[in-house]
């Protein structure tokens, strides 16, 4: 009996550990999202930390995925008020699948102590509407699928949390 694994459902999370040398400068970043989330319409500011982030995520999806590489489509700023919450959306376009993203990855960049959860929504077969609760902290990611449908849950504390949302395509 043979065995085809013909879909699987990848999500990594945890915390980015850099070598010693290597800082994300949290104070530059987190000001940039705040310029990206007054101004929408223009590009997200490069720098060296989101430069630093996006190669620890090439990397670690390559030495994950045997080889695969993937490359950074878009870059966004999104502040989470306090006490706010979000509607379940995706990074895809259902009348564009050919230049949509192919991962979501959000990376806490000012987050207060356990106030920010993400779920994501998935089937997992006949099992419809599975959810999985993912807890974001600074300096933490999760990336998933971006087909997949998620939303902030409610954010636990009066102050807004800071994070920084990347898309990324398969090479």
């Amino acid at each position: 009996m043979f065995k085809d694994i013909l879909c699987e459902i990848d999500v990594y999370s945890g915390s980015m550990k850099l070598p010693k040398p290597i800082t994300i400068d949290f104070e530059t970043l987190r000001a940039d999202i705040l310029v990206y989330y007054n101004n929408p319409e223009k590009d997200f500011r490069a720098s060296k930390s989101l430069d630093i982030i996006s190669a620890y995520i090439r990397d670690f999806y390559k030495l994950e995925n045997k080889g695969t590489p993937v490359r950074q489509k878009d870059a966004f700023g999104y502040i989470q008020e306090g006490y706010a919450g979000t509607y379940p959306g995706t990074e895809v376009d259902e009348m564009d699948l050919l230049n949509s993203p192919d991962y979501t990855f959000l990376f806490g960049v000012n987050i207060h102590k356990d106030s920010c959860i993400i779920e994501i929504e998935y089937d997992d077969k006949r099992l419809k509407n599975q959810r999985i609760k993912v807890p974001l902290h600074t300096n933490s990611y999760v990336m998933f699928p971006a087909h997949l449908r998620y939303h902030f849950k409610q954010n636990l504390s009066s102050q807004p949390n800071y994070i920084l949302k990347q898309t990324y395509e398969l090479k």
